[in-house]
Protein backbone atom coordinates (compact mmCIF):
# COMPACT_ATOMS: atom_id res chain seq x y z
CA UNK A 1 0.00 0.00 0.00
CA UNK A 2 1.54 3.26 -1.27
CA UNK A 3 1.37 5.94 1.87
CA UNK A 4 -0.97 8.46 1.64
CA UNK A 5 1.49 11.48 1.52
CA UNK A 6 2.62 10.08 -1.53
CA UNK A 7 -0.47 9.28 -2.96
CA UNK A 8 -1.37 13.01 -2.80
CA UNK A 9 2.18 14.30 -3.92
CA UNK A 10 1.42 12.17 -7.39
CA UNK A 11 -2.12 13.19 -7.04
CA UNK A 12 -1.16 17.27 -6.68
CA UNK A 13 1.81 16.36 -9.69
CA UNK A 14 -1.04 15.17 -11.70
CA UNK A 15 -3.29 18.50 -11.54
CA UNK A 16 -0.68 20.18 -11.74
CA UNK A 17 0.13 18.60 -15.03
CA UNK A 18 -3.10 18.88 -16.67
CA UNK A 19 -3.11 22.71 -15.48
CA UNK A 20 -0.55 23.31 -17.78
CA UNK A 21 -2.01 20.92 -20.41
CA UNK A 22 -4.89 23.06 -20.58
CA UNK A 23 -3.12 26.78 -19.90
CA UNK A 24 -1.32 25.72 -23.01
CA UNK A 25 -3.89 24.69 -25.14
CA UNK A 26 -6.17 27.70 -24.53
CA UNK A 27 -3.48 30.49 -24.65
CA UNK A 28 -4.02 32.77 -27.37
CA UNK A 29 -1.38 34.51 -29.27
CA UNK A 30 -3.48 37.69 -28.22
CA UNK A 31 -0.62 39.56 -27.15
CA UNK A 32 3.09 40.44 -28.43
CA UNK A 33 4.92 38.30 -26.04
CA UNK A 34 2.35 35.09 -27.25
CA UNK A 35 2.84 36.14 -30.64
CA UNK A 36 3.03 33.49 -33.16
CA UNK A 37 4.97 33.02 -36.19
CA UNK A 38 2.97 34.06 -39.45
CA UNK A 39 2.60 31.49 -42.54
CA UNK A 40 0.59 32.64 -45.58
CA UNK A 41 -2.82 32.67 -43.99
CA UNK A 42 -4.55 32.15 -40.98
CA UNK A 43 -8.02 31.60 -39.57
CA UNK A 44 -9.72 31.27 -36.91
CA UNK A 45 -13.57 30.66 -36.13
CA UNK A 46 -15.43 31.42 -32.74
CA UNK A 47 -18.69 30.22 -31.68
CA UNK A 48 -21.52 31.35 -29.89
CA UNK A 49 -22.31 33.69 -27.58
CA UNK A 50 -19.23 35.75 -30.09
CA UNK A 51 -17.10 38.09 -28.68
CA UNK A 52 -17.15 41.62 -29.42
CA UNK A 53 -13.69 42.33 -29.69
CA UNK A 54 -10.31 39.92 -30.66
CA UNK A 55 -6.74 40.64 -31.10
CA UNK A 56 -3.99 38.34 -32.72
CA UNK A 57 -0.42 39.10 -32.88
CA UNK A 58 2.26 37.25 -35.43
CA UNK A 59 5.38 37.36 -35.26
CA UNK A 60 7.82 38.22 -38.97
CA UNK A 61 10.33 39.00 -40.73
CA UNK A 62 11.01 39.87 -44.28
CA UNK A 63 13.39 40.96 -46.83
CA UNK A 64 11.41 43.64 -48.15
CA UNK A 65 11.09 47.20 -46.72
CA UNK A 66 7.14 47.79 -46.00
CA UNK A 67 4.76 44.78 -44.77
CA UNK A 68 1.12 44.84 -45.22
CA UNK A 69 -0.96 42.95 -42.99
CA UNK A 70 -5.28 42.73 -43.63
CA UNK A 71 -7.58 41.30 -41.01
CA UNK A 72 -10.65 39.89 -42.81
CA UNK A 73 -13.91 39.33 -40.82
CA UNK A 74 -17.19 37.61 -40.47
CA UNK A 75 -18.94 39.43 -37.91
CA UNK A 76 -22.63 40.31 -36.76
CA UNK A 77 -21.98 43.49 -35.75
CA UNK A 78 -23.48 46.49 -37.63
CA UNK A 79 -20.18 48.82 -36.74
CA UNK A 80 -16.68 47.99 -36.10
CA UNK A 81 -12.91 49.38 -35.83
CA UNK A 82 -10.02 47.49 -37.04
CA UNK A 83 -6.72 48.55 -35.46
CA UNK A 84 -3.13 47.69 -36.56
CA UNK A 85 0.08 47.73 -34.33
CA UNK A 86 3.49 47.39 -35.14
CA UNK A 87 6.31 46.10 -31.85
CA UNK A 88 9.84 45.12 -32.35
CA UNK A 89 11.36 42.56 -31.32
CA UNK A 90 11.36 43.77 -27.40
CA UNK A 91 7.61 44.62 -27.20
CA UNK A 92 7.65 48.48 -27.91
CA UNK A 93 4.89 49.69 -29.28
CA UNK A 94 6.61 51.35 -32.61
CA UNK A 95 3.22 52.59 -34.31
CA UNK A 96 -0.44 51.79 -35.03
CA UNK A 97 -2.83 52.54 -38.22
CA UNK A 98 -6.12 51.58 -39.17
CA UNK A 99 -4.70 49.96 -42.98
CA UNK A 100 -2.12 47.31 -41.50
CA UNK A 101 0.43 49.29 -43.80
CA UNK A 102 3.96 49.90 -42.25
CA UNK A 103 7.49 50.42 -43.85
CA UNK A 104 9.83 48.27 -41.87
CA UNK A 105 13.64 47.40 -42.11
CA UNK A 106 14.69 44.27 -44.02
CA UNK A 107 15.37 41.40 -42.52
CA UNK A 108 14.35 42.48 -39.20
CA UNK A 109 12.15 40.46 -36.23
CA UNK A 110 8.56 42.53 -35.90
CA UNK A 111 5.35 41.80 -34.46
CA UNK A 112 2.07 43.18 -35.48
CA UNK A 113 -1.03 42.80 -33.79
CA UNK A 114 -4.92 43.54 -35.29
CA UNK A 115 -8.17 44.01 -33.10
CA UNK A 116 -11.02 43.93 -34.41
CA UNK A 117 -13.84 45.04 -32.41
CA UNK A 118 -17.66 45.04 -32.25
CA UNK A 119 -18.88 48.43 -31.54
CA UNK A 120 -22.23 46.99 -31.60
CA UNK A 121 -24.03 44.09 -29.77
CA UNK A 122 -23.83 40.91 -32.29
CA UNK A 123 -20.11 39.26 -31.97
CA UNK A 124 -17.50 38.41 -34.50
CA UNK A 125 -18.01 34.78 -36.17
CA UNK A 126 -14.72 34.40 -37.92
CA UNK A 127 -11.09 36.37 -37.75
CA UNK A 128 -8.86 35.61 -40.92
CA UNK A 129 -5.49 37.15 -41.32
CA UNK A 130 -3.22 37.92 -44.98
CA UNK A 131 0.05 38.55 -45.57
CA UNK A 132 0.78 40.93 -48.18
CA UNK A 133 4.79 41.40 -47.91
CA UNK A 134 6.91 43.68 -50.47
CA UNK A 135 7.85 41.86 -54.16
CA UNK A 136 9.98 43.31 -56.78
CA UNK A 137 6.94 44.23 -58.13
CA UNK A 138 4.32 47.38 -58.12
CA UNK A 139 1.03 45.27 -57.48
CA UNK A 140 -1.63 47.23 -58.46
CA UNK A 141 -4.55 44.61 -57.58
CA UNK A 142 -6.53 41.25 -58.10
CA UNK A 143 -10.18 40.94 -58.99
CA UNK A 144 -12.26 37.73 -59.04
CA UNK A 145 -15.75 37.41 -59.87
CA UNK A 146 -18.06 34.08 -61.14
CA UNK A 147 -19.47 33.68 -64.12
CA UNK A 148 -20.43 30.78 -65.80
CA UNK A 149 -17.81 29.15 -67.58
CA UNK A 150 -15.85 29.56 -64.05
CA UNK A 151 -14.01 31.92 -61.91
CA UNK A 152 -12.05 34.54 -63.71
CA UNK A 153 -8.96 36.02 -61.90
CA UNK A 154 -7.49 39.37 -63.06
CA UNK A 155 -4.52 41.55 -61.84
CA UNK A 156 -2.25 43.83 -62.60
CA UNK A 157 1.25 45.19 -61.96
CA UNK A 158 2.25 48.75 -61.93
CA UNK A 159 6.46 47.89 -62.88
CA UNK A 160 8.24 44.51 -62.35
CA UNK A 161 12.06 43.67 -61.33
CA UNK A 162 13.08 40.52 -61.01
CA UNK A 163 9.80 38.84 -60.50
CA UNK A 164 9.84 35.15 -62.14
CA UNK A 165 5.78 33.97 -62.14
CA UNK A 166 2.25 34.43 -60.42
CA UNK A 167 0.90 31.10 -59.00
CA UNK A 168 -2.90 30.92 -58.13
CA UNK A 169 -3.93 28.68 -55.45
CA UNK A 170 -7.52 28.21 -53.99
CA UNK A 171 -8.28 27.29 -50.62
CA UNK A 172 -11.72 26.04 -49.24
CA UNK A 173 -11.65 26.27 -45.37
CA UNK A 174 -10.11 28.66 -42.90
CA UNK A 175 -6.28 27.43 -42.21
CA UNK A 176 -6.22 25.92 -45.26
CA UNK A 177 -2.88 26.38 -47.17
CA UNK A 178 -4.87 25.51 -50.76
CA UNK A 179 -4.88 23.55 -53.79
CA UNK A 180 -2.44 24.78 -56.37
CA UNK A 181 -3.72 25.29 -59.36
CA UNK A 182 -1.67 27.49 -61.98
CA UNK A 183 1.26 29.14 -62.90
CA UNK A 184 1.64 31.76 -65.53
CA UNK A 185 5.04 33.57 -66.23
CA UNK A 186 6.36 37.18 -64.87
CA UNK A 187 7.03 39.88 -67.78
CA UNK A 188 10.26 39.40 -65.43
CA UNK A 189 11.34 43.41 -66.06
CA UNK A 190 8.61 46.12 -67.13
CA UNK A 191 8.70 49.79 -66.70
CA UNK A 192 5.04 50.03 -67.43
CA UNK A 193 1.65 48.43 -66.35
CA UNK A 194 1.56 44.80 -67.57
CA UNK A 195 -1.97 42.90 -66.99
CA UNK A 196 -2.57 39.11 -66.58
CA UNK A 197 -5.89 37.38 -66.80
CA UNK A 198 -6.47 33.62 -65.53
CA UNK A 199 -9.98 31.32 -65.49
CA UNK A 200 -9.96 28.89 -62.94
CA UNK A 201 -12.65 26.24 -65.46
CA UNK A 202 -12.97 23.64 -62.70
CA UNK A 203 -14.77 25.60 -59.84
CA UNK A 204 -16.22 24.29 -56.37
CA UNK A 205 -19.22 25.55 -56.03
CA UNK A 206 -19.64 27.79 -52.80
CA UNK A 207 -17.57 30.00 -50.82
CA UNK A 208 -13.86 30.08 -51.74
CA UNK A 209 -10.76 32.11 -51.43
CA UNK A 210 -8.61 32.64 -54.34
CA UNK A 211 -5.09 33.28 -53.39
CA UNK A 212 -2.16 34.91 -55.76
CA UNK A 213 1.21 34.48 -54.89
CA UNK A 214 4.28 35.87 -56.73
CA UNK A 215 7.57 34.53 -56.78
CA UNK A 216 10.90 35.77 -58.17
CA UNK A 217 14.21 35.14 -59.97
CA UNK A 218 16.08 34.29 -56.57
CA UNK A 219 13.06 31.67 -55.68
CA UNK A 220 11.75 34.34 -52.92
CA UNK A 221 7.74 34.55 -52.52
CA UNK A 222 5.11 36.27 -50.90
CA UNK A 223 0.90 36.38 -50.88
CA UNK A 224 0.28 39.60 -52.73
CA UNK A 225 -3.79 38.81 -52.41
CA UNK A 226 -6.30 36.74 -51.38
CA UNK A 227 -9.96 37.54 -52.50
CA UNK A 228 -13.04 35.28 -51.54
CA UNK A 229 -15.48 34.30 -54.45
CA UNK A 230 -19.03 32.73 -54.31
CA UNK A 231 -19.66 29.96 -57.03
CA UNK A 232 -22.65 28.46 -57.88
CA UNK A 233 -23.37 25.99 -60.95
CA UNK A 234 -24.42 27.47 -64.24
CA UNK A 235 -27.70 27.34 -63.94
CA UNK A 236 -28.06 29.08 -60.81
CA UNK A 237 -25.52 31.66 -61.03
CA UNK A 238 -24.80 35.57 -60.79
CA UNK A 239 -22.29 37.81 -61.45
CA UNK A 240 -20.29 38.95 -58.65
CA UNK A 241 -18.36 40.40 -56.80
CA UNK A 242 -19.43 38.88 -53.46
CA UNK A 243 -18.50 39.41 -49.95
CA UNK A 244 -17.76 36.74 -46.78
CA UNK A 245 -21.53 36.06 -46.59
CA UNK A 246 -22.29 35.51 -50.36
CA UNK A 247 -23.96 39.13 -50.67
CA UNK A 248 -23.40 40.36 -53.84
CA UNK A 249 -21.85 43.67 -54.01
CA UNK A 250 -23.38 46.78 -55.52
Amino acid sequence: MIPKPVQYKRLALILITLWIGIVAATAQNDSCEQSTPFVYFDCETFDAPYPQEVKRCYSFTTSGDSVDFTFGYFAFCSDLTVEYTLYNALCDSLTSNSTGSFSIAPEVYYVVCGKVQCLTPGGIRELCATEMLTLPVEFLGLTAYPTDPGVVLSWATGSESGSDRFEVFRMRTEGDRGTFLASLLASGYSAGRTEYRWTDVSPEPGLRFYRLEGVDLDGSRRILSIVPVTWTRPDRSSLGPFDLLGRRVK
